[in-house]
């Protein structure tokens, strides 16, 4: 069985193509199984098993509850999302290392727009809604904050791809996740042979930027004086 794993953060596209993934007949992707708060462990794990919990062996566990069960399911692939910032804490954090010593199969999925990723986050927590449900706020945004917010972004993804760098890798964007090409290459790479996947996901930004942000001119402004590099992000350009 091939094992594989897709780095990430919130809000860069992984429910669409974890949903993608298990319309598949022989592969299934569980959630954020290393998760900080034990209900979100409980919820990624989608069948009624036994969550991981803090202070457990993370590669034990794997081999025990997760690939265990995917052996008695006849999948030929099993994998499962970890956020850059998940599996961190001593007894689960020996996991990264697992994952390149055994050269697992890693999806990078990352956004290019990360102002919309950071756009996405914000909203999702003014409205504590992370299902598919439309977006309703207008809310103004912090410049500061989302400088902080995109170079944490940055320096999360170049972290990844360096210390995977002898890892069997897959770069994805969050912007090419509903082409039938990007998911084919998806399927092939974790050693699956491509089919018509389905999803009943859908995309909760429905509007542009400015009918979410009280203080869009502002913003655009700030930005072009402050961080030019980030105009490209967003969906209005201007010129000083």
């Amino acid at each position: 069985m091939i094992k594989f794993v897709i780095v990430t953060e919130i809000r860069t596209g992984y429910k669409y193509l974890a949903s993608c993934l298990r319309s598949h007949p022989h592969a299934f992707c569980f959630g954020e199984i290393f998760g900080s708060e034990r209900w979100n462990r409980i919820d990624s794990l989608v069948f009624p098993l036994p969550p991981i919990e803090d202070g457990q062996d993370s590669i034990k566990y794997l081999d025990d509850t997760i690939f265990a069960f995917a052996e008695k399911n006849h999948w030929k692939a099993a994998g499962f999302k970890l956020n850059y910032v998940c599996a961190r804490q001593p007894a689960w954090a020996p996991l990264w290392d697992q994952i390149k010593e055994e050269d697992w199969k890693v999806v990078h999925l990352t956004r290019k727009n990360l102002f919309d990723r950071v756009l996405s986050e914000l909203l999702a927590v003014n409205e504590q809604n992370w299902s598919d449900d439309a977006y309703n706020s207008k809310m103004p945004i912090d410049i500061k904050h989302v400088h902080n917010m995109i170079q944490r972004s940055m320096q999360w993804q170049e972290e990844t791809n360096q210390f995977f760098a002898s890892t069997p890798l897959l770069k994805v964007n969050y912007e090419d996740l509903t082409s039938t090409k990007t998911l084919r290459q998806v399927q092939k790479f974790i050693g699956l042979k491509p089919c018509k996947l389905n999803t009943i996901m859908k995309k909760q930004r429905t509007k542009r930027q400015k009918d979410y942000i009280a203080n869009y001119e502002e913003l655009l402004h700030e930005c072009a004086t402050r961080h030019p590099e980030y105009l490209r992000f967003f969906d209005r350009i201007i010129t000083l």
